[in-house]
């Protein structure tokens, strides 16, 4: 499951592969493992990724389906707040 999360998060990101090697500071080659299934990452690995990703490690891991875990009113900007109040309001924008 770790292999297809996070290829598609860095896909959503528009990374290349060796994008997410340099931003995470993990080798190309075990970035490609890691993709298909041949390893898996460490702990430090998994939380270099999830930071870089601006995932939780749970997310990558599959314990959840939430990507960003404990999200806090300070995380949104005001587009995202008026969504979500609109939302709960059940109020069309």
């Amino acid at each position: 499951m770790i292999g297809q999360r996070l290829k598609k998060l860095r896909e959503l990101k528009e990374m290349s592969q060796r994008d997410l090697s340099a931003a995470s500071e993990i080798a190309l080659r075990q970035i490609w493992r890691y993709e298909n299934e041949e390893s898996a990452p460490n702990a430090l690995q998994l939380k270099k990724l999830a930071e870089t990703l601006e995932v939780s490690a749970d997310y990558l891991l599959g314990l959840t389906d939430a990507p960003i875990s404990n999200l806090m009113e300070s995380d949104l900007n005001f587009s995202e707040y008026s969504l979500l109040v609109a939302l709960r309001l059940r109020d069309p924008l």
